[in-house]
């Protein structure tokens, strides 16, 4: 697929499958934000009112509290973004191959791969503070050293970890869509035998080996993707952050109602523009994966056949 095939792909998957592309990431992103907003405002609400002072006479279990909440949603957000990454990447790996998928079936597929995608999220994770944490560790050493020579090499290691971080980013970029496609055979040996599910460190080193060689061009496509989604998300946001003012303006400053109506255009807007951008970069990503693997194995071959085939049939996905 050439770049502006991978972007219109995209558009034309959320476009085919508009109830889950849209429907479902709408659904899922409501309601763990509005679940968000009412643990935060009917748990914590008073210490939005309080000053200063009183905001210091808080007792600890109090604030414990609130951190225990805050991780909460988080937890509750990140277990979201992941039940959405494998709905999608299930929808797109079908609307490759030309077949209708259900909200079920994308779930039932999310669902299967769920812990593993966690897992995958967190070593990355882990793996980025650790790298993080050695640069700036560097930086923080050499101040021992001579001024001169930290400001230097802080210079140097912000260049080169930007650089590592793009490169090693843009390489481990599909392997969220290997994990919940790809599988192998369990005995090597027997190729038409059982077949198992990549791993987290197998998926990330499938992820590293498919994008080497075309690190730059990966690159490229994701940036626009991601410059072209955010313009068009910007607007979206816009328009209804200006209807909000102006429903504000209309009911009066003081009228509740003119608050309500403009907090609830501000949240579809915010939220509007979040879906559109999950749905078309989670698409753009698997369309990635789908392209390298048809540059690098002929994937292009066994999708035609795979498309012409029962539904029954082998997993194209599946490698040898």
């Amino acid at each position: 697929m050439g770049f502006g095939e991978l972007l219109d792909g995209a558009f034309t998957t959320v476009q085919r499958y508009p109830k889950i592309m849209l429907g479902m990431s709408t659904a899922i992103m409501a309601v763990v934000g509005v679940a968000s907003v009412a643990a935060f405002f009917l748990g914590f609400g008073d210490l939005m009112s309080m000053g200063d002072d009183e905001l210091l006479d808080v007792s600890d279990s109090v604030w414990i509290q609130v951190g225990a909440s805050m991780f909460g949603l988080m937890l509750a957000t990140w277990i979201a973004s992941m039940v959405l990454t494998g709905m999608i990447t299930a929808t797109v790996a079908r609307g490759v191959l030309g077949r209708p998928i259900t909200v079920g079936e994308a779930w039932t597929t999310a669902r299967t791969h769920l812990l593993r995608l966690l897992g995958l999220t967190l070593v990355l994770g882990f793996g980025w503070t650790i790298a993080i944490g050695v640069l700036v560790g560097i930086v923080v050493a050499a101040t021992f050293i001579h001024v001169a020579l930290a400001v230097l090499l802080g210079i140097v290691v912000t260049l080169g970890g930007i650089f590592a971080m793009v490169v090693v980013g843009t390489r481990l970029a599909v392997a969220a869509a290997a994990l919940v496609l790809e599988s192998r055979p369990a005995h090597p040996g027997m190729p038409d035998g059982h077949q198992e599910k990549l791993g987290v460190f197998a998926s990330i080193v499938r992820s590293w080996n498919l994008i080497k060689g075309r690190t730059f061009r990966t690159f490229g496509v994701l940036f626009v993707a991601n410059l072209v989604v955010s313009v068009i998300a910007s607007i979206l946001q816009t328009a209804l952050m200006f209807a909000g003012s102006g429903a504000a303006v209309g009911f009066g400053e003081e009228s509740t109602t003119g608050i309500i109506v403009a907090g609830l255009l501000f949240g579809i807007g915010y939220l509007a523009s979040m879906v559109l951008q999950v749905a078309f970069l989670s698409a753009v990503t698997v369309l990635v994966y789908v392209d390298a693997r048809m540059r690098s194995e002929g994937l292009d071959i066994e999708l035609a056949q795979a498309a012409a085939t029962p539904t029954g049939a082998a997993s194209p996905w599946a490698t040898a």
